[in-house]
């Protein structure tokens, strides 16, 4: 047999200790409020999470594009460099054969317009060779000795093509070295423009 709450006085209620229907329905509408206080902030909640995970997809893709927009930068210099390296060496060999085809030539018409013999009158002194000698080492011409019992002004046993030869050979290294020279500078230049950042 079930209680009716009803047909209890307040007193026996009271004493009892159970609640009025004022205060059930208090109740139930006290958890109503709560209830849809908590659905309201788990709606927030879960709205919000919805937006920082859009933020955070948007993030990531920028984050992924930058990276791809690096990698082609690295790449299109790296082959802009291969090329430029490529060219260089090509015309840099180019250049090299025609100056020593060109110092070839040059030694080989030497007899054509120096004696091949030795002048007595016109002999190559050691002073001149040690002249020209000090001249390509770079350093003083008193430090490169003389054979014994011979002075600067001594004779050698060079003829005049023999030091045409000399010079001419010398001359070839010089220009060949100048054309490096002037190669790496070009490619220098070319690779700071190569890495130099886009403008687009």
């Amino acid at each position: 047999m079930s209680l009716n709450l009803n047909l209890l006085g307040p007193f026996v209620r009271s004493v009892l200790g159970i609640p009025s229907m004022a205060t059930f329905t208090m109740i139930g509408a006290g958890v109503a409020v709560l209830t849809l206080a908590a659905g309201t902030g788990y709606a927030g909640y879960h709205m919000a999470s919805v937006i920082d995970q859009g933020r955070y997809n948007a993030l990531l893709l920028a984050e992924s594009k930058a990276r791809a927009e690096s990698l082609n930068q690295v790449v299109h210099v790296t082959t802009v460099q291969s090329h430029l390296a490529l060219k260089a060496a090509s015309d840099e060999a180019t250049h090299q054969q025609q100056i020593a085809v060109q110092a070839a030539i040059t030694e080989t018409e030497t007899p054509n317009y120096v004696s091949a013999q030795i002048d007595p009158t016109r002999c190559i002194t050691y002073g001149l060779v040690r002249l020209l000698d000090a001249a390509v080492l770079g350093v003083d011409p008193s430090t490169l000795p003389l054979p014994s019992g011979q002075s600067n002004l001594s004779c050698t046993a060079l003829t005049p093509a023999d030091l045409a030869r000399s010079v001419v050979s010398n001359y070839a290294a010089a220009n060949a070295n100048a054309e490096q020279l002037d190669a790496l500078e070009v490619a220098l230049a070319q690779q700071e423009a190569a890495e130099a950042p886009s403008t687009k």
